[in-house]
């Protein structure tokens, strides 16, 4: 009975809850919305799954990843498996040893694999389906050729690099250097 305690009370502190959501500010397709369960290892930091989205022809509008309770049970099923695997692999060991080997497998296999659930909406093109990307900036860089899919810049005077901040004027130029002396 104590080892069973031991690695319920493991399975129960190590899951929880967390919702991460992302908003491009981009028009959303309600009629575009999908769910994806993406597996990953090392603790989150390595994909098994590829990225969320590859449905969506002008990128996504709204995303939101969570661990969610489909995903919590899969980590508690993981933790078992875990748990089992050491407590077959712990044996012949003092109580303290034993104890350790199985917490520490039960916690290592939810870390080597584990789930969370993605739901995404996919954003709205222009007319005919075509992405329409934003007006051109405001103060587009000096020298630098727009971006693929932007108009030109529009002809004019040449602009600031950096417009002045609200209340601030910007410096005039330098006067012109005296002539030269005879």
């Amino acid at each position: 009975m104590t080892r069973l305690t031991v690695l319920g009370s493991c399975i129960v502190l190590m899951t929880g809850c967390f919702t991460t959501r992302l908003a491009t500010g981009a028009p959303e397709d309600r009629s575009q919305q999908y769910d994806d369960r993406q597996w990953f290892t090392l603790g989150g930091l390595v994909a098994f799954s590829s990225a969320a989205g590859r449905e969506c022809r002008n990128g996504i509008a709204h995303a939101e990843s969570e661990l969610g309770g489909v995903d919590i049970l899969i980590n508690i099923g993981l933790g078992l498996v875990g748990g089992l695997v050491g407590s077959s692999a712990c044996n012949n060991r003092d109580p303290y040893t034993y104890g350790v080997c199985v917490v520490s497998t039960a916690n290592l296999v939810p870390w080597l694999l584990s789930s969370r659930t993605v739901h995404y909406t996919c954003a709205t093109g222009a007319p005919g389906g075509a992405f329409a990307p934003p007006a051109y900036p405001a103060y587009p860089s000096q020298g630098y050729p727009p971006a693929p899919g932007y108009p030109p810049a529009p002809a004019g005077p040449p602009q600031p690099a950096y417009p002045p901040a609200p209340g601030e004027t910007s410096v005039p130029p330098p006067p012109p250097p005296p002539p030269p002396v005879p």
